[in-house]
């Protein structure tokens, strides 16, 4: 029960933080008025703009994912400007806690085919795909060694290396997440 609010958080604060980065400009729409409460996109804007109702891209925002298809997932990206390198994997960490939410549910081999792909595009400057990975797939298959493997990784990162200082922030919130997760893993593993 917890994964699943867990994951229904994890959507609905990813779409709302990036409609919030997209103005109605950078999406090509026209302005009427000058008073707008939300800095950027409206839920009604991205609906229209990804060809759907805007009470369903609501019930999608709020993290309702049951029957949604790629087709829509895909407009959604597009209506927010999403591609595979935003933020270094994003979209990868994403998939990672979003597919097993979906109704077709999902198999490790394409969970960690985004786990490599978030790998490859962090270039050694982001660790929180580590400690999702860690949390939405080995705990979940029960599989220690790599849980632990995983969020010591995470937690030797060195954060202030000149690389990774655009993420120092992220970095250092699931670097202590991770020390968190090993310090209480035995509440996760039943032997």
């Amino acid at each position: 029960m917890g994964s699943v609010t867990s994951n229904r958080a994890d959507v609905r604060d990813f779409l709302v933080t990036r409609r919030a980065k997209i103005t109605p400009q950078q999406a090509g729409l026209t302005i009427y008025g000058g008073n707008r409460r939300v800095p950027g996109l409206r839920r009604e804007e991205v609906a229209m703009l990804a060809g759907v109702s805007a009470d369903y891209y609501t019930r999608l925002e709020k993290g309702n994912l049951s029957g949604v298809s790629d087709t829509v997932l895909e407009a959604i990206a597009e209506a927010l400007q999403l591609d595979e390198a935003y933020e270094e994997g994003a979209l990868h960490e994403f998939a990672i806690t979003f597919d097993p939410a979906r109704p077709e549910g999902t198999n490790p081999q394409k969970q960690r085919q985004h786990f490599e792909r978030c790998r490859a595009l962090a270039q050694g400057e982001k660790i929180s795909y580590l400690v999702t990975y860690a949390q939405s797939v080995s705990a979940v298959t029960q599989n220690k060694k790599e849980y632990e493997a995983l969020l010591k990784e995470a937690a030797s990162f060195d954060v202030d290396q000149p690389g990774a200082r655009r993420h120092r922030l992220e970095n250092v919130l699931a670097q202590r997440r991770a020390i968190w997760l090993l310090a209480h893993e035995d509440d996760v593993f039943t032997d």
